[in-house]
């Protein structure tokens, strides 16, 4: 089995990475990606189970390395629950992306928060409650190159933006818009 990949205008074939592996008849995971330690690069959440009578759970995050490669997985909490469906995102506001999940086992279900507390903190959104954008870099007055990247982070009443916009000196010189 190969990967195949599109960079710089052209196909590359490289052998897959394996992230995870398991010696199972049996296995069923779900995969999530964002930024899980505040690098700026995306990292993968892999959950599942694997094996039958009982499932035995997976649960494991992997750092991206930015260049299409992962640092080797690292084990979630489980407390022996079946989590699956994994998602990626800030759900504290404290500027770092933690982990919700389904999880069931033979007799219940519901859902699980893995909060994270070990990430670098990029910058601290404006309160849920509000529409609004708190831009953290450049800072106010700071003269920047011709090649900068912004940092910012924003609210909406129902958590989508489907529409971001970049303003400098009066000028829009950006737009990015969210297809759902």
């Amino acid at each position: 089995m190969q990967t195949i990949r599109y960079s710089k205008g052209t196909l590359t074939s490289t052998k897959p990475q394996l992230v995870l592996t398991k010696r199972s008849t049996s296995i069923s995971v779900s995969l999530a990606s964002g930024d899980l330690n505040g690098d700026s690069k995306d990292d993968l959440v892999i959950m599942g189970s694997y094996g039958s009578n009982p499932s035995k759970p997976v649960a494991a995050y992997v750092l991206g390395t930015g260049v299409g490669t992962f640092e080797p997985a690292v084990s979630l909490p489980t407390a022996g629950l079946l989590e699956n469906t994994p998602f990626v995102r800030d759900l504290n506001l404290d500027s770092r992306h933690d982990i919700g999940a389904a999880w069931s086992n033979q007799t219940a279900g519901g859902a699980v928060v893995l909060t994270n507390t070990d990430a670098r903190v990029l910058c601290t959104p404006p309160a849920a409650n509000q529409l609004g954008v708190h831009i953290c870099a450049p800072s106010n007055g700071q003269r920047v190159s011709t090649t900068f990247t912004f940092r910012a982070a924003g609210n909406a009443f129902n958590g989508i933006a489907k529409r971001i916009e970049l303003w400098i000196d009066g000028k829009k010189v950006g737009r990015f818009w969210k297809i759902s």
